[in-house]
C-alpha cells in the first residue's frame, strides 16, 4: 500500500544520502554545511520511519474488521479513521523530501562541483591502415 510505497522512498532517500556523504570531503567548509544538512534529512528520514511504523495501517484494520463475525466495535472504527489521519500527512512529508528537499541537495552539491567520479574515459581502439 502507500505506506509500504513511502517506506521504500524513505529507504531509496537514505541509500542516495550515503552516496552524497562519500563524496562529501569534512575539511571543506562548504562541505561541512552540507554535511550537517544530510544528517537534518537523516534525522527527518527516521522520524517519518518512526512514524509510518507506528501509524496502524487502514487496510490491515479494516481485514480484521471484515474477517470478524461481528460488527465492528466502535473503538475499531475509530482506529480505522485515525488510520486515514496519520498516514497521509506522513506521505506528503515523505513527497516534500523526495521533489523539493533532495534536489535542492543536488543542486547545492553541483554548485560546490560536488559530483561522483565517471571515471576515465576508455580510449577507443582503432584500425591501422
Amino acid at each position: 500500500g502507500p505506506a509500504d510505497a513511502a517506506e521504500d522512498a524513505l529507504e531509496g532517500l537514505t541509500e542516495q544520502l550515503d552516496g552524497v556523504e562519500a563524496l562529501l570531503d569534512q575539511d571543506e567548509p562548504a562541505h561541512r554545511a552540507i554535511a550537517e544538512e544530510v544528517s537534518a534529512l537523516r534525522t527527518a528520514i527516521e522520524a517519518l520511519e518512526e512514524g509510518l511504523d507506528d501509524a496502524p495501517s487502514p487496510r490491515g484494520l479494516l481485514f480484521q474488521v471484515q474477517g470478524a463475525s461481528a460488527p465492528p466495535t466502535a473503538d475499531q472504527l475509530w482506529q480505522i479513521e485515525r488510520a486515514w489521519e496519520r498516514i497521509p500527512p506522513l506521505i506528503d512529508r515523505v513527497n516534500q523530501l523526495v521533489g523539493t528537499a533532495m534536489p535542492a541537495l543536488y543542486r547545492r552539491l553541483d554548485a560546490q562541483g560536488v559530483r561522483p567520479d565517471p571515471g576515465e574515459p576508455v580510449p577507443v581502439p582503432r584500425r591501422g591502415r
